[in-house]
């Protein structure tokens, strides 16, 4: 984690080396969305414990219904139990949608990031009027594919993990 901001740094002085003010909004667009993935890492761990927690009642519920399988069968409360067994795998699966939502959404910010700062970049540098090439282009991608990776991988991935780990 702490390196990611060193090489973003540096990445963003090489896009400002290169690109100049146009480099600006592409790193702009990249410091915007990881405040978003922060966010939604942060949610991936208040989910993943809600998860944990519905996980938890349905094992124990589980081990209850097991401890007790003979009295259950001797007064045929099978269907009840059935029903509350459904009804703690319903309510897990519920908070398990959820968590995979979030990371889906996680993910898309992941992938997307490097192409709409890299969007960015090369409209304002054709609206300030520079010649683009393929060599300055393909920089441009190269940089902006490291400082992503840097920002939305290593350091947003990092919070979300060491969330993850808290719970």
């Amino acid at each position: 984690m702490w390196t990611a901001p060193l090489s973003a740094l540096i990445v963003a002085y090489l896009l400002w080396t290169g690109a100049g003010y146009s480099a600006l909004i592409g790193i702009g667009i990249v410091f915007l969305i990881v405040p978003l993935q922060v966010y939604t890492g942060k949610l991936t761990s208040i989910y993943r414990r809600k998860t944990a927690i519905r996980t938890d009642e349905r094992v124990r519920l589980m081990d209850e219904i097991i401890s007790g399988i003979q009295v259950i069968k001797m007064y045929a409360w099978e269907k009840p139990f059935a029903h509350r067994v459904h009804r703690a795998r319903k309510t897990e699966l519920d908070e398990v949608i959820k968590t995979s939502s979030i990371r889906g959404l996680f993910m898309t910010f992941q992938i997307t990031t490097t192409l709409l700062a890299m969007f960015g970049t090369i409209m304002s540098l054709v609206l300030f009027g520079n010649n683009l090439s393929s060599d300055k282009v393909f920089v441009y991608q190269t940089y902006f594919t490291v400082l992503s990776f840097s920002m939305s991988m290593q350091f947003v991935r990092g919070v979300a993990e060491i969330a993850e780990t808290l719970v």
